[in-house]
C-alpha cells in the first residue's frame, strides 16, 4: 500500500504547474461573460482572478528563487488591490492604480514564462501549455490596457448599445477580437491613443504567433538534428 507523500504530491504538482495554469487562465477569460450583473458574480470573477494570481507566479517562480518572498509579497498586494473594489472604492485613481497594477503584474508574468520558452530545449507539453498561457494572458493584458485607456480617456472606445453596460468582458473580447485581427467591428476606438493601443494589439498578436511557430519550428529542427 502507497503511503501518502506530500513532497512527491508538491513535485507532481510542480511538474505540471503550466497545465494547472491553463484551465484558470480560461476560466478567467470565459467565466465573466456568463456571469450576470451584481455582487456576486464580482466576488466570484475576484475568487477566480486571485487564483490567477497565485498559480502564474507559482508557474515562473523555482522554489529555491532567491526573490520567492519579494514574489509573493507582489501577489498579496495584487489580491488585496483587487479585492478593495467590492467595498465601493470607486475613486479614479483607485481604479488606475489597480489596472496599472494588472498591466504590469501580467506583464511580468508574460515576460518571465517567454524565457521558459526561449530556454526549452525540447517540444513537450510543458512547452505547449505555456504557448497557449502566454497568448490568454496577453488577451488579458491588453483588455485592461484598453479598458485603462477609456477610464483616463472616457469615449475613447465606440461600444454598440446591446453592450451596455460595459463590463470587463467586453474590452476582454474587443481585445482578443483585435489580437486575432478579426475585426468585427461593433466596438471601434474612437481616438487616436485608443486606436494606437488597437493596433499595438493586433501586431503583437500576429507576431506572437509567428515568432512562437518560428521558435517550435527551429526548436524540433535542432532536436532532430541531434
Amino acid at each position: 500500500m502507497k503511503t501518502f507523500s506530500f513532497g512527491l504530491l508538491l513535485k507532481r504538482f510542480r511538474m505540471n504547474r503550466f497545465q494547472v495554469l491553463l484551465p484558470i487562465t480560461l476560466m478567467v477569460v470565459i467565466v465573466p461573460a456568463f456571469l450576470p450583473n451584481g455582487l456576486f458574480s464580482q466576488l466570484f470573477f475576484f475568487s477566480l482572478l486571485s487564483a490567477l494570481f497565485i498559480q502564474s507566479m507559482l508557474a515562473v517562480t523555482e522554489l529555491h528563487s532567491k526573490k520567492i518572498i519579494r514574489r509573493y509579497l507582489t501577489v498579496f498586494f495584487m489580491i488585496v488591490i483587487i479585492w478593495l473594489e467590492p467595498q465601493g472604492q470607486k475613486i479614479l485613481t483607485y481604479n488606475v492604480l489597480r489596472l496599472t497594477a494588472l498591466i504590469g503584474f501580467f506583464g511580468f508574468i508574460i515576460y518571465s514564462l517567454a524565457k521558459y520558452l526561449r530556454k526549452a530545449k525540447v517540444i513537450n507539453t510543458d512547452l505547449i501549455f505555456i504557448t497557449i498561457n502566454i497568448y490568454l494572458l496577453m488577451g488579458i493584458l491588453f483588455g485592461n490596457l484598453a479598458m485603462l485607456i477609456d477610464l483616463l480617456l472616457p469615449g475613447a472606445y465606440r461600444f454598440p448599445v446591446y453592450m451596455e453596460p460595459i463590463s470587463f468582458s467586453d474590452f476582454l473580447y474587443f481585445s482578443f477580437i483585435t489580437m486575432s485581427t478579426v475585426g468585427y467591428g461593433d466596438v471601434l476606438p474612437v481616438l487616436s491613443q485608443s486606436q494606437a493601443i488597437s493596433y499595438i494589439t493586433a501586431l503583437a498578436g500576429q507576431l506572437y504567433i509567428a515568432i512562437v511557430m518560428a521558435i517550435i519550428v527551429g526548436k524540433f529542427l535542432v532536436h532532430n538534428n541531434e
